[in-house]
């Protein structure tokens, strides 16, 4: 791994170099990582994935990978660790490589402006859940708390309103009674590789269509650290929901 000033970057050599495009991922959470499950054994690899540094965790505060980065270590893709994803260094850095998409899923920090132009095509960002439905940082968690029955992904263009841009494409996910929060990461997961392609196929043949979200939105907080205790005077079907959306993850 070479260190650089404000940043991590590792060389994994697995680039493929017949690609007609090249892609930047930046992801950090546990859907990021499905996601690049499904994109890695699909064929269907970035050619260099962002995420963010180790942070302390467990009892002894020692220094851990994020979900994204323990499963990119195994894989050879090229990794680049950034503290602060919007100062220039890092946006002159990503510039530089001349991306033809950039891709954002689960990232857990807020882009700039200059962000959703670094790359050839608008900056891409994928959505566990049928915008505008569930904008925010926990869609999955609380449609399960919802107790819905259909769900899905939403791909749109970004813009500075967080997750308010036009939709580019979207796909139905059905939740099912027996469904977790790790279950449907993986069944949502599953259906972003075809989705992804789809998208870049549109705008490489100058094809693809947009609309503005439509319906009014709804939002999706960050689970509390309250939320993590049941609360027992609820129906039976509202607890039977929020064990679900916390299974076998909280938070």
């Amino acid at each position: 791994m070479r260190r650089r000033e404000g940043f991590y970057w590792q060389s994994g050599g697995m680039n493929t170099i017949d690609s007609p495009y090249r892609w930047c991922f930046l992801g950090s959470g546990y859907f990021a990582r499905e996601v690049l499950e499904e994109l890695y054994y699909a064929n269907f690899v970035p050619d260099l994935v962002v995420t963010t540094p180790d942070k302390p965790a467990g009892r002894g505060r020692k220094a851990t990978p994020n979900p994204v980065k323990d499963f990119i270590l195994s894989t050879g893709i090229d990794l680049l660790e950034v503290e602060k994803i919007n100062d220039a260094k890092t946006y002159n850095t990503l510039k530089g490589k001349r991306f033809d998409f950039f891709v954002v899923c689960d990232f857990g920090k807020i882009l700039k402006e200059p962000f959703l132009t670094v790359a050839r095509f608008p900056t891409l960002n994928i959505h566990p859940s049928l915008l505008p439905l569930y904008r925010g940082p926990a869609p999955i968690e609380r449609a399960l708390m919802d107790g819905v029955e259909v769900t899905g992904v939403t791909i749109i263009e970004m813009t500075m309103e967080v997750d308010a841009g036009p939709v580019v494409w979207a796909k139905e996910v059905p939740v099912s009674k027996d469904d977790t929060k790790g279950t449907l990461l993986e069944k949502l997961a599953r259906v972003v590789p075809e989705m992804l392609k789809k998208v870049f196929e549109g705008y490489l043949m100058n094809t693809i269509s947009r609309r503005p979200q439509s319906g009014i939105p709804t939002y999706a907080p960050k689970i509390s650290k309250d939320e993590l205790f049941i609360v027992w005077n609820q129906s039976a079907v509202k607890i039977f929901n929020h064990v679900r959306a916390l299974s076998p993850i909280p938070g």
